[in-house]
């Protein structure tokens, strides 16, 4: 059932994604009266196809993007010189041809970020927020005065307002970046050495953002069953201090294992005071209290907020590249079509994640489809304004070298990326050699509450 249902998911999502562009093309080209021989989902060899219309409708062996045929629009004008009764379009009409798959994509994406907004997806604190909710005692950040509950304002001087905006730009940051951040009503300023994470993305270390710390379940045996702590409580604090992340509790046992830990809880309405005793487990060589933290919160993120947050993250990629000392950075953090698939997989369950990740995905395939390449839409509108401009075509062995040199550099990118994603996904796995990702050294601080899978610390 799993399997069935990931395929759907893959399917019809990135599908969906796929032909709404190229019915965008499809839509307006038919409103211009242009020719079009065929519309095809996928590359490759056609597995079903029916001709409608004049129109041969396909689709295809490799899911890996899709096509309108619209002989009109070639740029280089070869299938014209070929084909009786066609003649040269406007470049206004070209223009609006090009255009209207990149449109169609950006309204999916508002689409699906109103239906997220009203019925919310998985979440949590940090995605609303760029307070600081953990930093790890004995580290270098702890060392720096770096403390729990300060507030990052800028990054390398580019402002943020939740932990999404921070590890996006401390992604792409060079060795170290600079920290700008409040306590109170004084703002001070740290640089910070990133350290690589998953794939070598660097990340801000031994810092971790705002998490709710719900109580998702308590065990028998141990001090917070004996207490009468309940599924569904809420941590406000320990041993006297506000709690904005389960790692700080973890930290406290870990490090005084035979000391009691005074919780303050929210149960409804009253305020709980507990004092729990730590019980070492033998089979974990650990202190445990005994609780579950519970799963992520529902958020309901503006459909302002999730579009910024989107096109954000796809120039601050773009961006990268752009400078060499952060190139390598932002080749580490794309993907391809193995990739997409994978995260699709990973959150089949979730329609608010689903929808949300679509949209991600529209809004890129609407920004890199405008890129001036000419075998993209933006390459389309490049040569349409260069003939409107001066009145001719660009020159036919131009449009057909710059053609055939993406073709041949995207093709090459396309199976290169492709390669990488199977190897780190599937061979190597998602951590590769060496490297110690942010999941696993956040379960070591936040594994002495309860001894159970690693997903409930």
């Amino acid at each position: 059932m799993d399997i069935i249902i990931g395929i759907i998911a893959i399917l019809f999502f990135f599908g969906l994604s796929i032909f709404v562009h190229e019915l965008g093309h499809f839509i307006v080209a038919k409103k211009c009266g242009l020719k079009i021989d065929a519309f095809a989902i996928g590359m490759g060899p056609a597995l079903i196809r029916k001709e409608i219309d004049g129109v041969d409708w396909r689709i295809c062996a490799f899911p890996i993007g899709g096509y309108v045929a619209l002989p009109e629009m070639d740029a280089t004008g070869l299938i014209l010189a070929e084909r009786e009764g066609l003649s040269r379009i406007s470049p206004a009409k070209k223009i609006a041809v090009a255009v209207a798959g990149v449109i169609m994509n950006i309204i999916l994406a508002v689409i699906f970020s109103v239906i997220v907004t009203k019925t919310g997806k998985p979440g949590d604190l940090d995605e609303t927020s760029s307070v600081i909710g953990y930093v790890v005692e004995d580290s270098e950040i702890y060392e720096m005065g770096i403390r729990t509950g300060d507030e990052i304002l800028s990054v390398d001087g580019k402002n943020v307002d939740n932990w999404v905006s921070v590890a996006t730009e401390a992604a792409f940051g060079k060795d170290a970046v600079a920290l700008q951040l409040k306590r109170g009503e004084e703002t001070f300023s740290h640089i910070v050495e990133l350290k690589p994470f998953i794939w070598n993305i660097k990340m801000l270390p031994d810092m971790f953002g705002l998490q709710n710390t719900i109580i998702g379940g308590v065990l028998e045996g141990y001090s917070a069953e004996a207490a009468g702590i309940q599924k569904g409580d809420v941590i406000l604090g320990v041993n006297g201090k506000t709690l904005h992340h389960p790692g700080v509790l973890s930290d406290i046992i870990e490090k005084n294992p035979s000391k009691h830990v005074d919780l303050e809880i929210q149960r409804g309405e009253e305020i709980l005071n507990f004092t729990l005793t730590p019980k070492y487990d033998e089979k974990y060589d650990r202190s445990f209290v005994g609780i579950q933290w519970g799963e992520q919160l529902t958020v309901y993120p503006s459909v302002k907020t999730q579009m910024q947050q989107h096109y954000m993250m796809i120039f601050r990629v773009l961006r990268a590249f752009g400078d060499k000392d952060t190139r390598k950075q932002a080749a580490n953090a794309i993907g391809g079509p193995v990739q997409i698939a994978k995260s699709f997989w990973d959150i089949k369950y979730s329609l608010g994640l689903l929808l949300w990740f679509t949209a991600l995905i529209n809004v890129n395939l609407a920004i890199m489809n405008m890129l001036p390449i000419p075998v993209l839409d933006g390459g389309h509108v490049c040569f349409a304004m260069w003939e409107w401009i001066t009145g001719r075509p660009v020159h036919q062995k131009i449009v057909l070298g710059l053609t055939q040199a993406c073709v041949i550099l995207l093709l090459t990118f396309m199976v290169l990326i492709t390669m990488r994603d199977i190897n780190r996904n599937f061979i190597k796995g998602m951590v590769p050699d060496g490297v110690v990702s942010e999941e696993i050294t956040t379960e070591k601080t936040e594994s002495n509450t309860a001894p159970t899978e690693p997903a409930t610390p």
